[in-house]
């Protein structure tokens, strides 16, 4: 196994330091004699440094929840409080919303750091302290829904055209009438 490799040439390297300084002691000169030696040693030597195999731990990470990974890849945004106690963020107006989905009044010109997490939702942070979710103002329409009865939207005006006897209509009339070739001998041309 590739995973056992490492260890087996770990062992190697520590053997190969270690067994000439614990052959001289023992007074080992032939190959054979070290031979019989290495089998008493290896068992020596694995009592006092084994590992059992099965307590390997993984060293990879657990991975983290999906709202951990949406605020650790958020983009932070530095803004200032307006007069109507909202934020303008990307050409859009937003207010700041508490836990309670009531609206939260800051004094105008206090700085806060918008935060746009990675699934592109919008928080707040005041202070490095409390987080608020923005909450987007729609734009003005020209009736209220809650309080006209008539909330429809409005016709479209439709385009005035004056009448044919109307004073500037008769002149141009008249001219059109004048650039024709058959009515030069009319005498009663309109707008004469």
């Amino acid at each position: 196994m590739p995973q056992s490799k490492g260890r087996v040439e770990r062992l190697n390297a520590t053997l190969q330091s270690r067994l000439p300084i614990e052959l001289r002691p023992a007074g080992i000169t032939t190959i054979d004699g070290a031979n019989e030696f290495l089998n008493s040693y290896i068992k020596e030597f694995n009592a006092k440094f084994a590992l059992p195999i099965d307590n390997i731990t993984s060293v990879f990470e657990v991975q983290p929840p999906d709202e951990k990974i949406n605020l650790i890849l958020a983009v932070l945004y530095e803004r200032t409080v307006d007069c109507g106690h909202c934020i303008k963020f990307n050409k859009r107006y937003y207010r700041m919303m508490d836990a309670n989905g009531l609206q939260v009044h800051l004094r105008q010109g206090t700085k806060v750091m918008v935060i746009k997490a990675f699934d592109n939702s919008l928080y707040c942070c005041v202070n490095d302290d409390v987080v608020y979710v923005l909450d987007e103002i729609p734009e003005r329409e020209a009736k209220s829904k809650n309080f006209d009865k008539d909330c429809e939207k409005p016709k479209p005006r439709k385009r005035y055209i004056p009448p044919m006897n109307h004073l500037w209509r008769r002149s141009e009339f008249g001219k059109f009438v004048r650039s024709q070739p058959h009515h030069f001998e009319d005498e009663t041309v309109i707008g004469a």
